[in-house]
């Protein structure tokens, strides 16, 4: 029909590849339970659903919306999982899942601790700007691609490479350097060279250049650098690098800009979750006392490691998604007070920002994308 258009169909390959370049399972431990857990990468997606973990009541909604794959930062198995009873939790939710065609996606630990993550986003809806790192939790690799471009299309290249994420090297951006030399090569039968003809070996002056990348661009990188390229067979090689990269931390710590009283912060907290539920906000460890140093951890402590890391900072309060016996028992006798505002409150500013993002990068092909902030 004329004036008609199609949209493209949307897999859930093409979700899982979005999730783990925001979230990538290269900056999680090695033992985190992640990925496609349930289902079929090439399954099309009608519909997703955001959820900081999997009930029932979840796969209920996801049934009654025609959503057809579930994320959530929380594993429904463990990698120690070796007996999935159908009469039993958690092998009755797989069940229902495989029967509901759902599949069904756990995001990487490293999800809390990107920009415009899980802590990110709980910190700045509990008001905390400008935020410090509170625990160092993993470091980027870095990687060197070096490309041999002709002359002439070496701005071309290097401006692709900088604006698909290469070069950048702490606040300085498009960072290459480049070598004159001579390359050379002999086109073989069925090729196209973009200099000389098949049979006829070459000799080109072309430019070394190389830019370092980061180890969750390269993808894109690579990319945008076959897309530019004058040649129909680039020449570039990769290098892993010792060179430290971004440090990712989880966490957040920050300064209030007055003194406030701990009756006061509690006030705030439950004014900025009341929106997701929050009717089990509990507090340990409060005196009366004066408030100015805040510590905001989304989901657990991670074993007291983030308590602890807070402890030492000296933080006046944790205010955390989820508080433990253990984290309980690291600040007895310590000034610094715990504010549990429960899991799933601490999780959906974080939901709501990564389903946004989902929006906005597949929207245009139809995905609908739903949030359970609550837990449902």
């Amino acid at each position: 029909m004329a004036g008609s258009t199609s949209v493209r169909e949307v897999y859930v390959s093409d979700v899982v590849d979005f999730l783990e370049y925001f979230a990538p399972p290269s900056l999680a431990p090695a033992e985190a339970v992640c990925g496609l857990q349930y289902g079929s990468a090439s399954e099309a997606v009608t519909a997703v659903i955001l959820a900081p973990f999997v009930t029932q009541s979840v796969i209920r909604v996801a049934n009654a919306t025609t959503a057809n794959l579930i994320i959530t930062p929380t594993p429904l198995t463990g990698a120690t999982q070796n007996t999935l009873r159908s009469d039993e939790w958690p092998g009755s939710l797989v069940v229902q899942l495989l029967q509901s065609g759902i599949s069904l996606y756990t995001l990487a630990p490293s999800a809390s601790i990107v920009p415009s993550g899980f802590d990110h986003c709980f910190a700045e809806r509990m008001g905390i700007a400008g935020t410090g790192q509170l625990l160092a939790a993993s470091v980027e690799p870095q990687l060197k691609l070096v490309v041999f471009v002709p002359v002439k299309a070496v701005p071309f290249v290097r401006s692709a490479l900088a604006d698909a994420g290469a070069g950048v090297i702490g606040n300085y951006m498009h960072c290459a350097f480049e070598t004159r030399g001579v390359g050379s090569f002999l086109p073989g039968p069925g090729t196209q060279p973009a200099k000389g003809v098949q049979g006829r070996f070459e000799m080109v002056d072309e430019v070394r250049l190389e830019v370092r990348v980061p180890q969750r661009e390269l993808s894109g990188v690579l990319a945008a650098l076959l897309e530019v390229h004058p040649y129909e067979e680039p020449a570039y090689d990769i290098y892993p690098l010792r060179t430290p990269g971004s440090v990712f931390s989880r966490g957040k710590l920050g300064e209030l800009p007055l003194p406030v009283s701990m009756v006061t912060v509690l006030g705030q907290v439950e004014d900025a979750l009341r929106s997701y539920g929050t009717n089990r906000l509990r507090s340990y460890n409060v005196r009366n006392r004066e408030v100015q140093t805040v510590a905001v951890v989304s989901g657990d402590s991670e074993g007291g490691r983030t308590v602890q890391a807070a402890l030492r900072a000296g933080a006046d309060v944790v205010i955390l998604g989820a508080v433990s016996q253990l984290d309980q028992m690291m600040v007895d006798g310590h000034r610094t007070a715990l504010v549990d505002t429960g899991y799933a409150p601490s999780l959906a500013p974080g939901l709501e920002r990564l389903a946004a993002q989902l929006r906005n990068t597949f929207g245009a092909e139809g995905l609908r994308v739903l949030c359970a902030g609550r837990g449902h």
